[in-house]
């Protein structure tokens, strides 16, 4: 029965947790073309929505043209 309790629980944390990493992704800001708001180093937290949600003045992520994998941040005008 606990066997049970605990696996139903493990199934629904990877499920949040899965769910949570569709939504959210870490970047490592490379250059300095985003600067003084990103340095190179910088981690940043994304939340992924969709263009028509994106507003004035906010960063955006895309992957880079060209580049495979690689993301590139620009700010929305």
């Amino acid at each position: 029965m606990i066997f049970v309790a605990v696996a139903a629980l493990v199934a629904a944390l990877v499920s949040v947790l899965w769910a949570l990493r569709r939504r959210y992704l870490v970047v490592t800001v490379r250059g300095y073309s985003m600067r003084p708001s990103y340095l190179p180093g910088d981690r940043v937290l994304v939340r992924r929505v969709v263009a028509a949600k994106v507003r004035r003045g906010q960063a955006v992520v895309f992957e880079a043209p060209g580049r495979t994998g690689e993301a590139a941040v620009a700010q929305a005008a």
